[in-house]
């Protein structure tokens, strides 16, 4: 083993660098699970309509976009920890200002929640992408999806008991007093956060890159044949790149144009106050960290692609089950279903871009990647504005059970036929499971 913290086959990661990463994503989920789920419902509460709402998505990503392409340039080795601390206190900071919002004339305050939420947003962002370079630059492409799923599954526990710890007060709390203290919480929890941070390894040679030792591939894994690439000064981009890349902004674009959609229907026509919207967070989260490791384990056996279909699969059957079950305690129930999807989901698009990305222009492509899912997100939450007005909330699911099934699903179906004709198999298939 490498003092990088490469991991050969078979091999668990490093457990002092494996330790780190985990505790600070439980850290970061914990600040940001306090606020992420409530501002919808603070958005609503203060008089936000449709259009409003669909900003209150869009806008963040539309900030998230420069901020991402210029820290793509600043992500150099030994820097990468440097600029996620001033992007996380950014993000931070943005929660103290939220805890403000209310105080302000009646207005101003939709509009300043929106502007504030999105620079927030921005900045957590830039922190999220220069983490995944910090997990690519530090284990090898068969360590990195278990690094991801104990993350993940740190970072949903924590999520998870935030949600539920903040949606049971708010109910209790008077309005808004309750927001500005667990808003106002939140931020001031940065101090944890930077501490961690200053503890995430970052070496100065990625395991994977020149002058590093290799890392065993998988069993039998066939190596890619070779294929057209795109190359600049600082740019290596291959066909797979640009397939991932296709197939992704599908899935992203199917995917994020329901969320308004979801909270309009479940707050205003299930009635979900602030303790059923935690709840059905809780549900959500349970779903997802009970399943992160059995998807990192299932893309290892099975291949990321293909596993990545059946989740994409399970994640297109949640707008129809709030549709034929309209109760908030079934909306529940389901959700720990539709939450595993999202775990399989986020892990596995995050361990195939990691593959395909080469490694000496691997930080810009992982920008890259999040500026385009932050451009779509531009765009998405508006669409699903417009679906609302258009069908209504519950008209709105029933047409986006059809768009994720059938592009979003059917995007990365396709690359997988494709990249199998090619004979191409991901580093980390294997013909036996792993246990992690």
């Amino acid at each position: 083993m490498s003092d990088h913290g490469s991991c050969h086959e078979g091999e668990p990661p490093p457990t002092a660098n494996r330790r780190w990463f985990c505790l600070h994503a439980g850290a970061a989920a914990f600040s940001l699970g306090l606020v992420q789920t409530f501002v919808p419902m603070l958005a609503i509460r203060l008089g936000a309509n449709n259009p409003q709402l669909g900003l209150l998505s869009a806008l963040p990503n539309l900030l998230t976009i420069p901020a991402l392409l210029l820290s793509s340039r600043l992500f150099t080795a030994g820097r990468k920890r440097v600029w996620i601390r001033r992007a996380t206190l950014l993000a931070r900071a943005g929660f103290l200002l939220l805890a403000g919002v209310p105080a302000l004339p009646a207005s101003m305050r939709v509009g300043a929640l929106i502007l504030v939420w999105a620079l927030a947003m921005a900045g957590e962002g830039v922190a999220y992408t220069g983490i995944q370079g910090l997990v690519a630059d530090a284990f090898g492409p068969v360590s990195r999806g278990r690094v991801l799923a104990e993350r993940g599954r740190y970072g949903t526990l924590a999520g998870l008991s935030a949600g539920l710890l903040a949606g049971i007060l708010l109910d209790r709390l008077p309005f808004p007093a309750g927001y500005q203290g667990i808003f106002g919480a939140a931020g001031l929890l940065v101090a944890v956060e930077l501490w961690l941070i200053r503890r995430l390894p970052e070496p100065e040679i990625p395991v994977d890159g020149p002058g590093a030792p290799p890392e065993a591939p998988a069993a039998g894994a066939p190596v890619a044949p070779a294929e057209r690439s795109w190359s600049g000064r600082r740019w290596q981009v291959s066909g797979a790149v640009v397939r991932f890349f296709a197939a992704s902004a599908l899935l992203h674009l199917t995917w994020q144009s329901l969320w308004p959609v979801f909270s309009r229907y479940q707050i205003t026509d299930l009635g979900a106050n602030n303790t059923w919207v935690s709840l059905l967070n809780v549900t959500n989260s349970l779903g997802a960290a009970g399943t992160y490791n059995l998807w990192a384990r299932w893309g290892e056996r099975w291949g990321h692609r293909r596993m990545l279909v059946a989740a994409g699969c399970i994640l297109s059957l949640a707008p129809l089950t709030n549709v034929l079950f309209p109760s908030l305690p079934a909306v529940a129930v389901f959700n720990l279903v539709t939450g595993s999807s999202i775990a399989g989901v986020t892990l596995l698009v995050a361990a195939l871009l990691m593959e395909v990305a080469p490694v000496e222009s691997r930080s810009r492509i992982l920008a890259a990647h999040q500026a385009m899912v932050a451009a779509i997100g531009t765009v998405a939450p508006l669409l699903g504005a417009w679906l609302m007005d258009a069908l209504t909330a519950r008209g709105a699911l029933i047409l986006g059970f059809f768009l994720r099934f059938g592009l979003g699903v059917g995007a990365f179906a396709a690359l997988e036929w494709w990249e199998t004709r090619r004979g191409v198999t991901h580093l980390g298939s294997r013909k036996a499971p792993v246990r992690l």
